[in-house]
């Protein structure tokens, strides 16, 4: 398990380090294309 969740929906905007193992980064929105 990660211990850092980004809750910012898909652009990495809420934890600094982007490439940082420790944070889990997520995005579960649903859309149509």
């Amino acid at each position: 398990m990660k211990p850092i969740l980004d809750v910012c929906c898909g652009g990495k905007m809420f934890y600094a380090d982007k490439q940082n193992p420790n944070v889990l980064f997520c995005d579960k929105r649903e859309f149509e294309t």
